[in-house]
């Protein structure tokens, strides 16, 4: 019986390995084995503890920011005040998400996560007034601090590991969508 040989029931030919090397476009086999050898780098260097507290306490206060500006706008693009909630909501839970991840890594006991979730919630409302523009922002402002914020999370996703990295790249698509969103209004 010949191993390379396909199962019975599946068609087509076989082919060994040097036949389909000698098939295949040298150009394509070298393509192939660079992308794999870019593959096989050494990961980038995770954040030491402290400082990946002080990257989610920057990420946290930027949602905080970017939830005040989109507050703010509201006033000066009525037609786009709903996605502009949608944006201060979104970006206020981004803001209580990692104020908790912070107290969690920090050992502080969450011993009901949706309780401290509304804590962290209550704190960052409560804080929005004081980060406010003194005159209201506007779209452009908004979609700034989104833009600026996509590309900061996105980084700290590559760099982080396990829950943080997955927290950190969802707050990065959010902003993501709510660049498009905005791009509508």
């Amino acid at each position: 019986m010949n191993p390379h040989a396909r199962p019975d029931g599946i068609p087509g030919r076989s082919m060994t390995r040097r036949q389909w090397l000698a098939a295949v476009p040298p150009g394509t086999v070298a393509a192939g084995a660079a992308l794999a050898l870019a593959g096989c780098g050494a990961p980038p260097a995770p954040l030491s503890p402290a400082t990946a507290e002080d990257s989610l306490a920057s990420h946290a206060a930027a949602a905080a920011r970017d939830a005040a500006l989109a507050r703010s706008a509201s006033a000066t693009a009525p037609a786009s005040a709903d996605a502009l909630r949608i944006v201060t909501a979104q970006r206020v839970e981004h803001a209580a998400a990692l104020r908790t991840e912070i107290a969690r890594a920090a050992g502080r006991s969450i011993t009901e996560p949706p309780a401290s979730m509304d804590v962290e919630r209550d704190a960052v409302l409560a804080g929005i007034p004081a980060l406010m523009p003194g005159t209201p922002a506007g779209l452009d402002a908004v979609r700034a601090a989104l833009a600026e914020s996509v590309e900061a999370t996105r980084r700290a996703a590559i760099r982080s590991t396990g829950y943080r990295a997955g927290l950190l790249a969802s707050v990065s698509a959010a902003c993501s969508a709510h660049l498009e969103l905005l791009g509508d209004a």
